[in-house]
């Protein structure tokens, strides 16, 4: 994937790049697990890469950039949720669709 590479707060194998047609995305482990424009994001996590990593990498690329999603997991489930911010922590809100598939499109104007 080509761009120009961003630093931020992100841990190991992670890079941030500016894509053409100014998407960001946020490449891990040689994935982009979170692509966003001002119109769309599209969180992709093959089944094999359903880890917690990749869902903190999400989260924090929500939280970073105020795109206001939330990836949570439970009974061994995942699930695509507004966020809300209590204490200064993100936490999942309303849901807004289970995460089945290896990709989810989410139009931000939904996410408002």
């Amino acid at each position: 994937m080509q761009g120009t590479i961003e630093r931020g707060v992100y841990g190991t194998a992670t890079d941030i790049l500016t894509l053409a047609d100014n998407v960001k995305a946020v490449i891990y482990q040689d994935t982009a697990v979170v692509k966003f424009t001002d119109e769309y994001i599209v969180l992709t996590a093959p089944d094999n890469a359903k880890t917690q990593t990749t869902k903190l990498r999400m989260n924090q690329a929500s939280y970073q950039w105020g795109l206001g999603y939330y990836v949570a997991k439970k009974n061994g489930k995942w699930a695509v949720h507004h966020s809300r911010i209590v204490d200064g922590k993100m936490k999942p809100g309303r849901r807004i669709c289970d995460f089945t598939c290896q990709n989810v499109r989410l139009s931000r104007s939904d996410l408002i």
